[in-house]
């Protein structure tokens, strides 16, 4: 609690300096101010904004030279602020000003850009494409002013650059800690100065006296539309808000945001606006901010096809940050792997283990295989509190011994305290320590206590820091429970013939629940990167597939016109699986109704056939036999769902070669009440090989191009999410047996009825 409430002072300090550098930034002059002002109440005419800019010299000369040097034609024609209004608009006037100013802002020195990992030119050409597409966006929606739109867009990204300016020595690491993250700079700034750079942008503007609109536009773009305030301006944050999410999808600059893109349709339903009229916006914005760029004078940025190339190189660098993250994740899984391999295989040398010595051998053998090069010790307290040792040098065991070590009764057991592998008592730390270095080992980095029911049963020194090796806290978790529970159960039951059979039903049902924790958090970690992945790779692939079909029409009838064919089948297949990953990154939700089995597994077969025809396999002398028990109720289940999990079983048994015939049966399993849904054929079966890999994503033991292998990964995973099981028994040669069992199916008016409830 003290720490908590150090570290929260800590982060008000840190805000409060913040805060008082944010009066040095550099402002919008008066007169822009004025603009804007006069702007969002309605009374902006030429007659009262054009004396005000012609007030100010040196904006005046900015202004005309801007005019001057863009490539509307006209720039010979414009030589006064009235002259400017007449031919270009009050509306572009204004803007072009405001533009002038904010761009201002954005410039910095040679030897400040790029030095810490973000270039505020960047988030300029950001904020533009923001600005275009919510101008864009504005005029099909009612009651948002595009050129108002424009403004707000162009400024809503205030909050970065006042982060960048305040804080950028150490600027830098945060953009580091977002990308390696995958998260925006909002949360990594508020943990790094205690104040999010939404908020700063919103003080801001409140310290340059900004409208009310364009204050709120900097604090709340971002949100989804159920957490936007009910303000009269409403409308415009949703507008910005649309509008930044598409200048991301286009690649265009950049504003420290690393998070996972989430669905534009699902965004812009979110704030009750047209996905089509987005989507349409998206597609020609490159085009709309290099015309921009143009009026603005820009004429690098208003090169159309630089814009491409850049939002190319961007695209493909995100591409790049994304498989560095899997990369890391993949390496994190194997982590895993090697801790359920040790489980394992700590579980099959420990059987024969029923004495305390070899147990505490084992464990430190275990120790020392999965945190390699570690010397390691294995402590514990006796019924008495003396401490006693064991060292392991990775050759061999040493001979038990005594060590002093301070010992608290209570604290040992007092199983809350020894709740995870991160929390250990100082001062026992440092006794443990102590006793050891008199023992013989000259140094000890890390101590992991292993837990009993009733407290601590003792506790694992080794030489190295297993984070060192990349195993967080929550991976050594499951070990130091096995290895714990290990302990506790010779110690309770050393000498007892029952001591095999506990240990091994302890740990196989540790290994069960490590397998389907680590199996889960793989899914998990799957779901996460394929959404990511698809979001970021249906971008890429919409532009490719855009062109593709562009230079298709043009080429048509010719051998250039076929390729660019090709490469549209080719995306829209990728597309295609990417979509089916989605399944594990957003599961949708279960829709119970009331379906008959057997209307249900006639739907499973054909939605199977029809696979089975886009595979190219032939069905003719295959027959698919329906066995549905008549005593089996109405059900209640999703249809969709789980016939297309059946779907998925049958189509297997279609592929699988059989040689009489494929049955589905369904029936009630009178012991339990569980409806069971078999599928059986005769075909080739699968090897132990396969069948242990079977549900692994991306696993098929098809030649390359014949099937993605997510199939019964899928199944799995909707009959999951029915409360049920899929299990597979095979054997090669003689077919294959797949079984869904459902404990939750019976409809609601089925369910007084049941054999448990009449027994009751």
């Amino acid at each position: 609690m003290k720490g908590s409430r150090a570290q929260q002072s800590d982060q008000a300090r840190r805000a409060e300096m913040v805060l008082a550098r944010l009066d040095a930034l550099p402002t919008l002059s008066a007169v822009a101010v004025r603009v804007l002002n006069l702007s969002g109440s309605g009374e902006g005419g030429a007659r009262e904004i054009v004396p005000l800019i012609e007030s100010d010299p040196a904006l005046t000369a900015r202004l005309l030279r801007m005019c001057r040097m863009s490539n509307t034609g006209l720039g010979s024609k414009i030589t006064t602020v009235e002259r400017a209004v007449v031919l270009l608009g009050l509306d572009a006037v204004r803007t072009a000003l405001l533009s002038v100013e904010v761009m201002e802002l954005y410039s910095v020195s040679g030897d400040d850009a790029g030095d810490e990992g973000f270039d505020p030119q960047e988030l300029w050409r950001r904020s533009i494409a923001v600005a275009c597409a919510s101008e864009a966006l504005a005029r099909t929606v009612k009651g948002v002013d595009p050129g108002e739109a424009f403004v707000a867009g162009l400024l809503q990204n205030l909050g970065m650059l006042a982060l960048y300016r305040v804080v950028t020595a150490s600027f830098a690491r945060m953009v580091g800690v977002a990308r390696r993250s995958l998260s925006d700079m909002a949360s990594v700034s508020a943990r790094t100065v205690g104040m999010d750079h939404r908020t700063m942008g919103k003080r801001l503007a409140e310290q340059w006296g900004l409208p009310h609109a364009i204050q709120d536009v900097v604090m709340f773009a971002g949100q989804s539309g159920g957490n936007l305030p009910e303000v009269s301006h409403r409308r415009l944050i949703s507008v910005v808000t649309v509008g930044g999410e598409i200048a991301r999808r286009a690649h265009i600059g950049f504003d420290g945001d690393f998070s996972q893109l989430d669905a534009l349709s699902m965004i812009c339903r979110s704030h009750d606006m047209d996905p089509d009229k987005a989507q349409e916006v998206l597609s020609t914005l490159h085009d709309r901010v290099a015309e921009r760029s143009g009026m603005l004078g820009l004429h690098d940025a208003g090169n159309e096809s630089a814009l491409l190339m850049q939002a190319l190189a961007d695209a493909n660098a995100r591409l790049g940050e994304l498989h560095h993250a899997a990369s890391r994740r993949a390496a994190a899984a194997d982590r895993g792997r090697r801790i359920l391999d040790t489980i394992n295989e700590y579980y099959t040398e420990s059987a024969g283990r029923r004495h305390w010595a070899s147990a505490i051998e084992g464990v430190a053998r275990s120790a020392a295989s999965v945190f390699d090069g570690c010397d390691c010790a294995v402590c514990w307290p006796d019924a008495d509190g003396r401490w006693e040792s064991a060292l392991f040098d990775r050759s061999r065991c040493g001979q038990q011994q005594a060590i002093e070590a301070a010992t608290d009764h209570e604290l040992l057991h007092d199983a809350g305290a020894w709740a995870s592998v991160g929390r250990m008592d100082a001062g026992l730390s440092a006794s443990i320590c102590k006793g050891l270095g008199e023992a013989g080992m000259a140094h000890v980095a890390r101590l992991l206590p292993l837990r009993a029911p009733w407290g601590l049963v003792g506790v694992i020194a080794l030489s190295g820091d297993p984070a060192s090796q990349g195993f967080s806290d929550a991976m050594i978790e499951p070990l130091a429970s096995v290895w714990g529970a290990s302990l506790a159960s010779v110690r309770q039951h050393e000498g007892a013939k029952r001591f095999g059979e506990q240990l091994a039903q302890a740990m196989r049902e540790s290994a069960r629940m490590q397998a389907s924790l680590i199996e889960s958090e793989s899914l998990v970690r799957l779901g996460r990167m394929a959404a990511g992945a698809a979001h970021e790779m249906n971008n890429p692939l919409a532009a490719i597939s855009g062109r593709a079909q562009i230079l298709a029409r043009r080429l048509e009838g010719t051998e250039g016109g076929e390729a660019a064919r090709s490469i549209i089948d080719a995306s829209e297949k990728l597309s295609d699986l990417i979509q089916g990953l989605h399944v594990f990154a957003c599961p949708p939700e279960v829709y119970r109704e009331r379906i008959d089995a057997s209307t249900l597994v006639a739907r499973a077969v054909r939605m199977a056939r029809r696979r089975a025809e886009l595979a190219g396999v032939s069905e003719g002398a295959q027959e698919v036999r329906l066995r549905v028990d008549r005593a089996v109720p109405p059900l209640s289940v999703d249809p969709d769902q789980l016939s297309d999990a059946i779907s998925e079983l049958i189509s297997n048994a279609l592929q699988s070669n059989a040689r009489d015939r494929i049955e589905v049966r369904v029936h009630v399993d009178p012991s339990d009440d569980r409806l069971i849904v078999t599928v059986s054929d005769d075909g080739i079966g699968m090897t132990p090989e396969t069948l242990a890999s079977a549900f692994d994503p991306f696993f098929s033991a098809r030649e390359a191009g014949r099937g993605t292998g997510l199939g019964l990964s899928k199944a799995r995973r909707l009959v999951e999410m029915h409360g049920g099981e899929l299990t597979l028994e095979s054997t090669e040669g003689r077919g294959t047996v797949a079984r869904v069992s459902l404990g939750d199916w019976r409809w609601e008016a089925e369910r007084d009825e049941s054999p448990d409830r009449e027994a009751a």
